[in-house]
């Protein structure tokens, strides 16, 4: 019996494969299935890619057959070396957890969302609030270079880089823990936009 994530892929290639040849565009197609779909919906790199091979005359949505012994990497080994290793640094990276357990990003979010049970929290819109280059450093910079007028290029990375460089460590420092806070307000209230914080 197929999964439900399985069922949900094939009938995403289903609807990728007749859109596709009634000539709708990847774009166009994904936009659909994230409508459908939501966070089950595929990547619209992996639309454009099965777009591609039913306009070039594949027929079936199911995966080739892979030669040799299928890789199983979400055994109860791994599970559980992942989950030491996030109970021992809760910061660590998907990317960090694959180098050092010799595993794919794919299987350690596996199991991570799938056998750990850990969620996956929407990163919020892009907000002036959260970015400390806007809420910190931007109208510093700007307040420093106001009215400078710059003759060349070189000059401008060279007023740049002597303004960076005589920001006290404190002040970093203390942005960084600004910084901090404004996140877990973030996290706190699940994601929604924060505006002047």
């Amino acid at each position: 019996m197929a999964s439900k994530s399985n069922e949900f892929l094939l009938e995403q290639r289903a609807y990728i494969k007749i859109r596709s040849l009634l000539g709708d565009t990847p774009r166009n197609i994904h936009q659909d299935l994230v409508q459908v779909y939501g966070g089950e919906a595929c990547s619209e790199s992996t639309v454009k890619k099965w777009s591609l091979r039913f306009r070039e005359g594949r027929v079936s949505v199911e995966d080739d057959p892979r030669m040799g012994q299928p890789i199983i990497a979400t055994t109860a080994n791994n599970i559980a070396l992942v989950a030491e290793m996030c109970d021992s640094d809760p910061h660590i990276t998907i990317e960090q957890l694959a180098t050092s357990l010799t595993l794919s990003t794919g299987s350690v979010h596996a199991i991570l969302t799938k056998h750990l049970g850990l969620e996956e929290l929407e990163h919020p819109p892009y907000s002036p609030d959260l970015a400390p280059c806007d809420f910190w450093l931007f109208d510093g910079l700007k307040k420093h270079l106001a009215g400078t007028v710059f003759g060349e290029r070189m000059q401008i990375g060279r007023a740049i880089q002597r303004y960076l460089r005589d920001i006290p460590q404190e002040e970093y420092k203390k942005t960084f823990f600004k910084w901090i806070e404004r996140l877990k307000l973030v996290v706190e209230h699940k994601g929604d936009y924060f505006e002047h914080l």
